[in-house]
C-alpha cells in the first residue's frame, strides 16, 4: 500500500513514528513528499528537533545531521526548537572523542568545537529540552551547558544519575530556569550498575525547581527507573519482595521514599502547583508526600490527567482525594491500585475520557465492576483494561454474555483495549465509532496458548470483526499484544494488524529493522502510556 493512501494518518503513534526511525536519511525527503501528514512529522524530526540517540539508527541520521549544520548554521541551526539527548554510553565516544573518519572531515571540527556549537547557536532559542544523563563526563557537561545556555525554556524532561545530581554546577544551572510548564525527572542509578545507595543521593535541586516554577501545569517524577531492558516479570517479583520487606535498598528495585528527598522546612517545598496532569512512578508514601509539612503541593480540583505507576500503598491518597478531582479526565493506574479502591473511585468521579487499568497480577480477590466502569460509558473515548485473567472473569459480576454487549453501548469509544484472546471475546458487540481495538493477551494464558496459534486466531477475529462492521464506513484498526511485552512498562513487542472496511485483504503490517519492506507482518518495539 502506497504511503499517500488516505488512511495513513490513522496509523497509531507507535507505528508512524517508528517509520521515520527505520527509513534511510536519503529517503526521509522523498517521503516528505507524499502526504501532508507525513510532511509535518518529517519537518519536525529534521528541523524542529535534534535527537542525538546512541542506540538505534536514529544516532546516524542526527550525527551526520549535526556535521552539517556546522557548515550552514545561519539556515538550519535557527529552526530547532527541540533538543532530545538520548542513551548515548556506547556511541558517544565515537562521536564526540574520536576523530571524524570522512572524506571531508577537514571541513569538520573537533569534538570540542562540536559541542560548542550545539551550545552556543542554539542558545536562547531552545523551547524544550529532553536529556538522559550517562557515564561519559562529556554528556554530562553538555547536559549541564544547554540547561544553563536556555533558561527561558518551557518544557524540561531530565532522566538522570547521581553523578549529575552531585555536581553543584547542574545545581546552578536549574536555578536559572524559572519558566517551566512541563517538568518530569526520573533517575537511572540502576542503568549503570551504580555501586551508591539512591537514598545518599541528594534530590533537593529538584524540589527547588518545583518552588521557583509555580506556573508548572505538567510534572512527572519516577523516583526508580529500573531502565529499559529488565524483564517484567522479574521486576514485578521484586517489587513484591520489596513491599514485605521495606528494609531492602532502593538498589534492588523498591519504590522509594520521597520524604528523604526534600526539605521538612515548608519554605523549600512548592504548595499549591496548577498542574494539569501528574505522573508518578515507583514512589512510595505518596500521601505523605502530598501532605508534607501540612502544604498541599497541587490542587486536585484542577487536575485534568493522574497516572500512577507501581506506586505501593496509593489506595488511601486516591480514596482521600476523589471528591475534589472535579476535572479529571484521564487516569492511569499501571500495576499500583487494588480493584476495589477503582470501583469505588469511579464511582465519584465526574465523567473520564480517558481510562487505562492494569490490574494488580496477583492478590486482588475483588473483580472490576462494570456497573461502575458503566457510569462513564457517555464520555469514554479511550478505555484501556489489562486484567490478570480473561475478560469473562472480568465481568463475573454480570454475565459475560451482557458485558460484551454492553460495549456497543459506549458510542463514544474510539479505541479499546481488552485482555483476552480472540475466542474469548468473540461474542463482543463493539460501538459503531472505535476505531482502534487492542486485543492483550492474558498472562495466564501464555504459557498454554503458543504465540503461533494466538496470531492465527487474530487473523481470523480480523475477518470476523470485518463482517461485523460491515455496514459501517468506520476504518478500525486491530491491534495484538503478546502477553510476554505488553506487560513491560516502558517497551513492548507487538504484532500490528489494520483491518480496513469493507476489504477483508487489506491488512496492513509494520516494518522492523533489517531492511524489511515497510508493510509487512513483523514484531516491532512502541509505547503504550502516554
Amino acid at each position: 500500500m502506497p504511503y499517500s493512501s488516505p488512511s495513513i494518518s490513522d496509523l497509531p503513534v507507535e507505528v508512524a513514528r517508528m517509520i521515520f526511525v527505520y527509513i534511510p536519511v536519503v529517503n526521509l525527503p522523498a517521503v516528505r513528499l507524499t502526504s501532508h501528514w507525513f510532511n509535518e512529522i518529517a519537518s519536525e524530526c529534521l528541523f524542529k528537533t535534534l535527537i542525538l540517540d546512541g542506540q538505534i539508527n536514529l544516532q546516524g541520521l542526527n550525527i551526520n545531521r549535526l556535521k552539517g549544520l556546522y557548515k550552514c548554521p545561519q539556515w538550519s541551526w535557527g529552526h530547532i526548537t527541540r533538543i532530545d539527548i538520548k542513551r548515548l554510553d556506547d556511541k558517544w565516544p565515537r562521536f564526540c572523542r574520536a576523530p571524524v573518519a570522512s572524506d571531508d572531515s577537514e571541513l569538520l571540527p573537533s569534538d570540542s568545537d562540536l559541542l560548542c556549537e550545539l551550545k552556543d547557536i542554539t542558545a536562547g532559542r531552545i523551547k524544550s529540552l529532553k536529556l538522559s544523563s550517562s557515564m561519559n563526563q562529556k554528556v554530562d557537561n553538555l547536559i549541564i551547558d544547554l540547561i544553563a545556555a536556555n533558561p527561558q525554556i518551557q518544557s524540561l524532561d531530565l532522566s538522570l544519575s547521581p553523578y549529575l545530581m552531585d555536581s553543584e554546577t547542574f545545581a546552578a544551572a536549574l536555578a536559572q530556569v524559572t519558566n517551566l510548564r512541563s517538568f518530569g525527572f526520573d533517575f537511572r542509578w540502576i542503568d549503570f550498575k551504580c555501586d551508591r545507595d539512591a537514598h545518599a543521593v541528594n534530590f533537593q535541586s529538584m524540589w527547588d525547581l518545583l518552588k521557583a516554577n509555580a506556573n508548572i501545569e505538567h510534572l512527572r517524577f519516577d523516583l526508580c527507573n529500573r531502565g529499559y531492558y529488565m524483564n517484567w516479570y522479574n521486576y514485578f517479583i521484586e517489587w513484591l519482595e520489596w513491599r514485605n520487606n521495606p528494609a531492602v535498598s532502593a538498589y534492588y528495585g523498591g519504590a522509594l521514599d520521597p520524604r528523604r528527598f526534600y526539605s521538612t522546612y515548608a519554605a523549600h517545598w512548592p504548595s499549591a502547583l496548577k498542574l494539569k496532569t501528574l505522573q508518578v512512578g515507583h514512589t512510595q508514601f505518596l500521601e505523605s508526600l502530598y501532605y508534607s509539612c501540612n502544604i498541599r503541593f497541587f490542587d486536585p480540583k484542577v487536575l485534568k490527567k493522574l497516572s500512577l505507576v507501581m506506586c505501593p500503598d496509593v489506595d488511601g491518597f486516591l480514596l482521600r482525594i476523589a471528591n475534589e478531582l472535579e476535572s479529571i479526565r484521564s487516569l492511569y493506574f499501571i500495576q499500583c491500585v487494588r480493584t476495589d479502591t477503582v470501583n469505588r473511585i469511579l464511582a465519584v468521579l465526574p465523567p473520564l475520557e480517558e481510562l487505562y487499568l492494569s490490574m494488580p497480577l496477583v492478590g486482588d480477590p475483588v473483580l472490576l465492576s462494570y456497573d461502575a466502569l458503566g457510569r462513564h460509558r457517555q464520555s469514554l473515548k479511550t478505555l484501556f483494561l489489562e486484567t490478570p485473567n480473561e475478560f469473562q472473569e472480568f465481568s463475573r459480576t454480570d454475565s459475560p454474555r451482557r458485558a460484551m454487549q454492553s460495549l456497543r453501548e459506549y458510542r463514544g469509544l474510539e479505541e479499546l483495549a481488552l485482555s483476552g484472546t480472540p475466542h474469548t471475546l468473540e461474542r463482543a458487540e463493539f460501538p459503531p465509532n472505535l476505531r482502534v481495538l487492542r486485543i492483550i493477551q492474558p498472562e495466564g494464558s501464555y504459557y498454554t496458548f503458543p504465540e503461533e496459534r494466538f496470531q492465527a486466531a487474530i487473523k481470523q477475529f480480523c475477518i470476523e470483526i470485518v463482517k461485523q462492521h460491515s455496514k459501517t464506513s468506520t476504518q478500525l484498526q486491530i491491534i495484538a499484544h503478546s502477553a510476554e511485552g505488553y506487560l513491560a512498562e516502558y517497551h513492548y513487542p507487538a504484532v500490528v494488524y489494520f483491518v480496513q472496511y469493507p476489504q477483508i485483504p487489506g491488512i496492513l503490517k509494520s516494518s522492523r529493522r533489517d531492511g524489511e519492506p515497510i508493510f509487512n507482518l513483523y514484531n516491532i518495539e512502541g509505547y503504550i502510556y502516554k
